[in-house]
């Protein structure tokens, strides 16, 4: 009676499962929506009374059919033409924005999202999920009264080198604004002040932005870190940014490297290094030496390009066969660009016993949870097999 039971609801399962496949295979295909706008979309239009704004926009990658739409706190003031068809799957209409002359909103920057979504027909079988995208326009309400914002912008530079600095100001308050001053410090990484640059504006419109550039000479300034922090006043309020950047010098420095191998066998020996150059270093590589008294151990890296102010990892193997245990002297010559650093230390050579000692907590960790693994897969396998010839030993004997 059990064995009919057991083989009634394998029977049942078997039918959902085949049901679900016959099912998936009459779906929809799968197709993945896609929008995009036909010209660049600012960062946010400036809200001004009878504003009217147009861009196109493709709808492609949808299945059946798509429709455009919008969403957001002004969609209200947002038409959307008819689709026309540019091809399989594709789909181009275009959003306009027009306000009215008496608008009104909350100040501040609103979102309007302009999207696509895919119609799916009343009469498709099988399953079909509904997607949309979006893409956003933003629309900025002008404060009340005199409101501005601003951007810093620095770039890294190598010494005696020209740094291009830019403060941008938008003033989005509806006054006039009768003077601007901006006024550049920058600050060593002791924070101490070290140049001052100066421009002002007489005035800035409503709406209207305006770019200060500066040029910092780097000339006599050291390789190292600094702030740049602009001071901006407009009509006696005060705004202040800051942003740092680096003055950058030819060299390679090694700044981490192995500092254990073991006696008897060939290591890995890793070394990382940090370019200080604003610019890429090529085919650089580096040569090991560990003096030991039975005799010099050395090695040579591989060739690695290290990023503009970035780092790389250079790697080389010791063969420590025949040496005694003990803190040896390492030498890592750095060559790049026809140019070298070098660094000094201390390597330990230990017995390969000590790679098993409980400071190596991560590799005993492993150890451990491999051996509790492979005993309970063991004791896993040792009762299924039990469990078989107990079910075996009940069946009852067939006549």
């Amino acid at each position: 009676m059990e064995r009919k039971k057991g083989k009634r609801q394998l029977f049942l399962s078997f039918l959902v499962l085949f049901s679900a496949l016959i099912g998936l295979i009459s779906a929809e295909p799968a197709m993945s929506i896609g929008i995009s706008s036909l010209s660049v979309l600012p960062a946010y239009l400036i809200a001004t009374p009878y504003l009217t704004a147009s861009y196109d926009f493709t709808a492609n990658g949808y299945g059946s059919d798509t429709e455009p739409y919008v969403d957001g706190d002004l969609s209200k003031y947002m038409a959307l033409s008819k689709p026309e068809i540019m091809g399989p799957y594709q789909k181009k209409f275009t959003a306009t924005l027009s306000l009215p002359g008496d608008f009104n909103e909350s100040a501040g920057m609103h979102h309007i999202m302009i999207g696509a979504r895919e119609i799916v027909p009343p009469s498709a079988g099988g399953i079909s999920v509904m997607t949309r995208v979006q893409s956003p326009l933003n629309v900025f309400v002008l404060y009340e009264g005199k409101y501005i914002d601003a951007t810093l912008t620095t770039q890294n530079v190598n010494v005696n080198e020209i740094d291009d600095i830019k403060v941008t100001v938008v003033n989005l308050g509806k006054q006039f604004i009768n003077m601007l001053k901006v006024k550049v410090d920058i600050y060593n990484a002791s924070s101490v002040k070290i140049k001052e640059l100066q421009e002002s504006e007489l005035g800035l419109e409503s709406g209207k932005e305006k770019d200060f550039d500066f040029e910092l000479n780097t000339t006599g300034m050291l390789a190292g870190d600094y702030t740049a922090t602009a001071t901006i006043d407009y009509d006696e309020s005060l705004k202040d940014l800051s942003r740092k950047f680096i003055i950058g010098q030819m060299r390679v420095k090694v700044i981490d490297y192995t500092k254990r191998l073991y006696s008897g066998m060939i290591n890995k020996f890793d070394i990382k290094a940090a370019n200080e150059w604003n610019g890429i270093i090529s085919s650089a590589y580096a040569e090991v030496n560990i003096y030991t008294p039975q005799k010099n151990l050395t090695s040579r890296t591989a060739t690695e390009n290290i990023n503009p102010l970035g780092e790389a990892q250079f790697t080389g193997y010791i063969d420590a066969n025949g040496t005694v245990p003990g803190d040896y002297p390492v030498k890592i010559d750095l060559f790049y660009e026809e140019d070298k650093s070098v660094e000094r230390g201390t390597v330990s050579i230990v017995k390969p016993s000590e790679m098993f000692l409980p400071g190596n907590l991560w590799f005993i960790a492993g150890l451990a949870i491999g051996i509790i693994l492979i005993i309970l897969t063991f004791i896993n396998v040792v009762l299924l097999l039990k469990r078989g010839k107990n079910d075996k030993a009940q069946e009852p004997p067939k006549i």
